[in-house]
């Protein structure tokens, strides 16, 4: 603005003029973006002019600081709204587009460039306007979410809204209601910056032109992203389970060559820990189905004796100790009790039930086995079962 000589008369009209738009900027609740602009433009006529100088003040903010009871920010953010937001950038109105803008997101949008503008509606919250700026000064990470499919990919998992996107991803309206249900919501990563508006969608590349898009094209792509989230985390999922799969093999083939491993260990060691005179006439096979694990760390066979079937008649114990040489009868190592001490404790009775609670599921299959056959355990009935589980049977 050129400098114009200006009457004192004149020179008073615009100090007047500036305090009631200002006391009326304080008294008001609504319509205060008007004030602003013309508080504004007169501060900016009192600068361009140096009319100030006329009261003896060396600069705008030093006039404004002392007549109006201005901050110099005051003073500077009133300036630049006019510029940015009055009428052909130097008048007293405000332009029309920005009449139902409150003058708080006004302010937050002065740092924006002209061209993101567009982006802004008077829906558009202010946080959403500061992420903008802050997005415009920042320094993203290059090669994150190359293309816009990519971006909106992420949009949906970050915000968890994948799954009930799926069910109205060929929607526009309910797609809208769910992403921006007050009518505005800004999403940022990488390169990308995307604002979503009731009746559009703002994409912004970093450094680059704002792409408008509709909601019906944003649909498009929703569609053609999630189906294909979709085959990949269907894919992910089957190639876990066939891991889990595999898995589980190994491992239980790991424990069939340990227990391999185990028993020729035994048998490298002599082969005779754990044998008593009842055992070793039980052919090796059924040893190693019925063993189980005893206080001592000692396999104990699992016969009709300790599962509280009868035992065998005297005459064909004594038949079957006559076969076996003197000779093959093993010492009894020190751990393990003597036969008296097992005889007493084996006395003592015990539910099967409660004793199959503490026994494993290999154990529990066993005793199964050895009862069914045995035909003490039949399955005619589930009374039949409940009897057996009933009885009691020595420890």
């Amino acid at each position: 603005m050129e400098y114009k000589q200006m009457t004192l008369a004149e020179w008073l009209d615009i100090k007047q003029k500036l305090k009631q738009n200002i006391s009326s900027a304080k008294d008001k609740l609504n319509g205060l973006k008007k004030d602003f602009v013309r508080i504004g433009y007169l501060l900016r006529k009192i600068d361009d002019n140096e009319l100030y100088k006329q009261d003896g003040y060396k600069s705008i903010a030093e006039f404004a600081k002392a007549e109006c009871g201005l901050s110099p920010s005051d003073t500077t953010r009133f300036i630049q709204i006019n510029k940015k937001y009055s009428v052909d950038g130097n008048s007293e109105e405000l332009r029309p587009e920005f009449l139902e803008y409150g003058q708080s997101k006004l302010a937050a949008m002065l740092a924006l460039p002209d061209a993101d503008l567009n982006m802004i509606t008077p829906q558009t919250s202010r946080e959403d306007i500061r992420e903008l700026n802050r997005f415009n000064k920042s320094d993203p990470e290059q090669g994150a979410d190359d293309d816009i499919d990519q971006l909106i990919r992420d949009f949906y998992i970050s915000q968890e809204l994948v799954r009930k996107a799926v069910t109205v991803k060929d929607d526009p309206k309910a797609l809208r209601e769910l992403i921006a249900p007050s009518g505005s919501r800004s999403f940022r990563k990488g390169k990308w910056f995307i604002m979503f508006h009731e009746n559009k969608i703002n994409i912004k590349e970093y450094a680059g032109i704002v792409k408008e898009i509709s909601w019906e094209e944003f649909t498009t792509t929703t569609a053609k992203v999630l189906e294909k989230y979709e085959l990949e985390y269907i894919s992910k999922k089957q190639e876990e389970t066939d891991g889990h799969r595999e898995n589980s093999e190994d491992n239980k083939q790991d424990s069939i060559r340990s227990g391999a491993d185990d028993e020729r260990n035994s048998i490298g060691n002599g082969g005779n820990v754990g044998k008593t005179e009842e055992n070793e006439n039980i052919p090796k096979s059924q040893q190693s189905e019925t063993e189980h694990e005893t206080d001592n760390n000692i396999p104990e066979p699992i016969t009709e004796k300790n599962v509280g079937y009868p035992e065998k008649p005297e005459g064909e114990k004594e038949q079957e100790k006559e076969v076996i040489a003197p000779a093959q009868k093993p010492s009894k190592p020190a751990l393990i009790p003597s036969e008296e001490t097992v005889l007493k404790e084996d006395k003592k009775s015990i539910i099967r039930w409660d004793k199959m609670k503490s026994m494993s599921i290999s154990e529990v299959a066993e005793l199964l086995h050895l009862g069914y056959k045995s035909h003490h355990l039949t399955f005619n009935s589930i009374t039949d079962v409940e009897n057996w589980l009933s009885e009691e049977m020595e420890k």
